[in-house]
Formats: C-alpha cells, sequence, structure tokens
C-alpha cells in the first residue's frame, strides 16, 4: 500500500490557514532490521497497543462521505476544528455530481453538510489525447493518474463542531518515515457500501496496522508547488475503496492519506 505525504501540506498553505504540525517524526524504531529478521515487520504487542490507543482517540477526528442516494463512498478527516477542515481525496470530491446533497458524517452519527471545497494546486485532468493538463484545459476530463489526490473540505457554519482534530508532518521530514509503526482509519465502501439505518451499530472505522517500507517521490508534470509531496509504501491493509483514510504514526501525527488507487499520499 501506498500513501500521499506533502500534497496535503502544500494545499493547506494555497488556502492561507495557519494549522498544527509536528516539528519532526519521532526516532526510527529499533526494529527496522527486517533484511536480517523476516519477522521485524510483524508489529510487537507495545505497538499494536499504543496504535490501538491511538486510533481510537483519532476516530474523533474522521468522518465518512456521502448521502443516502449514494452510499458511502469515502473517508475523511478533520486538520482545523477551528476552521471546519477536512481532508479528503479530490476523486472522490470529483465523483459526486449533487455536491450540495454531499454530507458527512462523524463516529458518533453527527451530520455535517459541505459548504466548499479546494483541490490541489497540482491537481490534473486527461484531456482528449490522454495527456495530463491542468482542469481550466479539460475540466471535464478523467484526473490523471499522476496527479495528487488530494482535497481540503470546509464544513457549513451551522454544522455541528468537530470532535477532534489530527497533526499533519510536515512534507519535508517524509524521508525520515522508513521503519515507523502506522495505523490506518477508514470507512471501507467495499464492507460498508451503504447508508447507515437507525438499525445500524454506531459509525466506526476500520482499522489496519503495519511500517513504512519504502518512500518515493511523486513526479507532477507541471507541478506549481515548489515540494514535491511523497508516495509511502506501507505494510498495513489498504485497497480502493479506502480513498481518504488517514495514516498516523504511534503518537497520532498523521503522515499522509489513502488515495482512491490504494496508494498512500
Amino acid at each position: 500500500m501506498h500513501c500521499v505525504l506533502g500534497a496535503i501540506g502544500m494545499l493547506l498553505a494555497c488556502i492561507a490557514f495557519v494549522l498544527p504540525c509536528r516539528a519532526e517524526p519521532p526516532p526510527k524504531p529499533s526494529v527496522y532490521n527486517a533484511e536480517k529478521d523476516p519477522l521485524a515487520w510483524f508489529l510487537t504487542s507495545a505497538e499494536l497497543q499504543k496504535l490501538s490507543e491511538t486510533l481510537a482517540h483519532a476516530q474523533q477526528a474522521v468522518y465518512f462521505i456521502g448521502s443516502p442516494e449514494r452510499g458511502i463512498i469515502g473517508t475523511a478527516f478533520c486538520i482545523s476544528k477551528e476552521h471546519r477542515l477536512l481532508v479528503t481525496c479530490a476523486t472522490i470530491i470529483d465523483d459526486v455530481f449533487d455536491r450540495h446533497k454531499l454530507t458527512l458524517v462523524d463516529a458518533v452519527g453527527q451530520q455535517a453538510p459541505m459548504r466548499r471545497f479546494w483541490f490541489h494546486p497540482d491537481f490534473l485532468r486527461m484531456d482528449a489525447n490522454g495527456k495530463p493538463v491542468h482542469p481550466d484545459k479539460a475540466p471535464k476530463g478523467e484526473i490523471a493518474p499522476a496527479s495528487p489526490d488530494v482535497a481540503i473540505i470546509q464544513l457549513r457554519e451551522n454544522a455541528p463542531a468537530p470532535r477532534g482534530e489530527l497533526t499533519l508532518l510536515p512534507p519535508d521530514h517524509g524521508g525520515k518515515l522508513l521503519g515507523h509503526a502506522v495505523g490506518v482509519l477508514h470507512f471501507s465502501t467495499f464492507v460498508q457500501p451503504r447508508w447507515p439505518t437507525e438499525t445500524d451499530l454506531e459509525c466506526a472505522p476500520f482499522r489496519s496496522f503495519g511500517y513504512v517500507t519504502g518512500i518515493e517521490k511523486l513526479q507532477t508534470a507541471d507541478a506549481k508547488t515548489p515540494t514535491r509531496p511523497w508516495h509511502l509504501r506501507v505494510t498495513a491493509a489498504t485497497w480502493e475503496a479506502m480513498g481518504g483514510a488517514p495514516v498516523l504514526l504511534q503518537d497520532g501525527t498523521v503522515i499522509g492519506m489513502v488515495n482512491s488507487s490504494g496508494v498512500l499520499t
């Protein structure tokens, strides 16, 4: 599985909000010796316990996205309670034609309508010739595979206040993440595609755990942003239906997000 780091932070800078960020990731864990011991990639009991506690707390900031007509189409997470800002995949928002009907629901069932959204400044579409171009040249084209799959949502003023917010890791620290244990929180559209009813249990997200095992720069054509976002490979289970899911370190810092193709950005 992969995830995108850096694209979120760069988009936030473009909409001029100051949000909390960690100075740098914690020290690399001592279990990073998989070349000598294959069992090193299985999380320890202590790591699982810590990540479980972290995800339980982070759950307050996680939402699922969709509508009664469309069902659940993805995951989002809050990054600013003050400004009511959430992060999700650009492809999730782009897939919704009746955006005024789009609703976000938190872990206790509170519904929050969307006010507006922003795409990443390097967001690209495919033109008629199959070439990645900026949206102004192909406003209805398919999203380019190399495009940063990141969008920011702002909730309406009358929406219930977010119950929690998550802290982002600065994009220039992505190269220091190898070997770190991580957890993923998501609402799977495969496992729970329909809109929840009154007979369902509370809206609890699914969880998976693993290590960061690979890092590569995301090469975006004609990028406007000064820093290339990262793609991260992790051993935690992810798949296409987990778009928008946050990926967290043991201390609760968000290092990336699962995009619509199951890649970590």
